[in-house]
């Protein structure tokens, strides 16, 4: 993260709009492979890429090469190349299927550093307003996707199929796919959204945000969560709330710590009103999805700590250097199998343990645990300074970044490496002011984090 600035304020403008498109583009990809191309969007997916590519060009045109991140990304690179020729070799691994695992190990990791070093502070708030003005709609389509029909237009997918699989919270009632391609780009959405209403109750002046949209923001957020039928999209969606109150009571604004722990309350009140009285068939359709899935798979925290441990199973039956990096992902397994879907196991941490090997794929995976860690100790470090927008990003990244999985899901791919570059870019703040010694505050949640 360390490293010079860009030599040109008119490059770091260009960039800063580029990163808009960029996740403008994350949004609009699925509608346009659903609506606009139904059935031949696939070219679509890499619809981002040109985008990242000028941005990468602006930056290095006006950038030394000498930034710290650069290094350990060209070891990353050389490091791939050489697994994937061992692989090409003895598991005849195809090189269309290693350009697609670079893609999804390392093409978009840039977009994150360049944000950090490049995107101001300005610009970091434009991108929460146009966040606002995109989940606002959003949250109006996944009312309608939920209470339509699941062959409705509203929930076509994006294959040029009848039989194509839509899933459904329960029998009948779909799980809203939003603009999206797949339902799991919209939930991780919806707990974005949840972020960045908690950023505008933070900084709304900053954000220059008004309290009607702050809270029609909040109330889109949650209706999101609501409605979303996804286990993952509620569990995921706690962590930036619990940072956001660790955030500002570590920060030490004395003015607000009575707002922050009285408006707690009222986001909670606010979700369970939106679940259970303006949309109770989305609490009995959850609760139903919730017993099937207790049946099928057990209780929520034994799955949770299956997809944890799931990759030590098999340690002992992958290759030394893996069945090839980018083999399970879903375009990997489309130009191997002819159609999307798992080859290797779904969960990420086992899939990276069969791509990579077992050796070199734990490693990834304490890299990932690593670099997780770290991020939360810069944003507690922060938010004690005074500014807690960093750590409240941290609620929705840093799960994300342990082990969401960005390296088989397109959508996933991009807001994970686009929201860790919003985070980078929130650190570099300064605080509003001097914050107070709250040392009972500060000092018990300091020994509880």
């Amino acid at each position: 993260m360390s490293g010079g600035k860009l030599e040109s304020r008119s490059a770091e403008t260009r960039i800063e709009k580029l990163y808009l498109v960029f996740f403008i583009l994350i949004i609009v990809e699925g509608a346009i492979r659903k609506w606009l191309f139904h059935g031949a969007g696939v070219a679509f997916i890499f619809i981002r890429d040109p985008i990242a590519l000028l941005i990468y060009g602006t930056y290095f045109f006006k950038t030394r090469l000498s930034q710290g991140w650069v290094i350990y990304w060209g070891f990353g690179v050389v490091g791939f190349a050489g697994l994937a020729l061992i692989q090409a070799l003895t598991e005849s691994v195809s090189p269309f299927v290693i350009l697609i695992g670079f893609r999804y190990y390392l093409y978009f990791m840039p977009i994150a550093f360049i944000a950090g070093q490049s995107v101001s502070e300005q610009a970091f708030y434009k991108w929460v307003r146009l966040t606002i003005w995109c989940a606002l709609p959003i949250s109006v389509l996944v009312i309608l996707q939920f209470y339509s029909p699941v062959g409705s237009i509203l929930n076509a997918g994006t294959a040029d199929s009848a039989n194509e699989l839509i899933f459904t919270v329960v029998y009948g009632v779909v799980r809203p796919y939003g603009p999206f391609s797949f339902t799991a780009g919209q939930g991780y959405f919806s707990d974005l959204s949840v972020c960045v209403s908690l950023i505008v109750l933070c900084e709304r002046k900053k954000a220059n945000v008004s309290f009607g949209l702050a809270v029609g923001m909040l109330v889109a957020s949650l209706t999101m969560v609501a409605l979303s039928g996804s286990r993952g999209t509620y569990i995921f969606s706690v962590p930036p709330i619990l940072c956001f109150l660790a955030g500002e009571l570590l920060a030490g604004r004395s003015r607000k710590v009575v707002w922050i722990l009285g408006v707690s309350p009222v986001i909670i009140f606010i979700f369970l009103a939106i679940l259970f009285v303006v949309f109770p068939q989305a609490a009995l359709t959850m609760a139903e999805r919730q017993q099937d899935a207790i049946a099928g798979e057990g209780a929520t925290q034994y799955r949770m700590i299956f997809i944890a441990t799931e990759f030590i199973s098999v340690l002992t039956d992958t290759p030394l250097f893996g069945y090839g990096v980018g083999a399970g992902t879903n375009a990997g397994s489309f130009l191997a199998l002819g159609e999307a879907g798992f080859l290797l196991h779904e969960y990420e941490w086992t899939r990276l343990t069969e791509e990579l090997g077992p050796i070199i794929g734990p490693f990834i995976i304490f890299l990932r645990i690593s670099a997780t860690t770290y991020l939360g100790y810069l944003a507690i470090k922060k938010a004690r300074r005074g500014s807690s927008i960093a750590l409240i990003l941290f609620g929705f990244v840093g799960p994300l970044l342990l082990i969401g999985q960005f390296t088989t899901q397109n959508t996933i791919l991009a807001l994970n490496w686009f929201c860790l570059g919003m985070m980078l870019v929130a650190l570099k703040f300064k605080p509003n002011n001097s914050p107070r010694k709250l040392n009972a505050y500060k000092g018990a949640l300091a020994g509880i984090v």
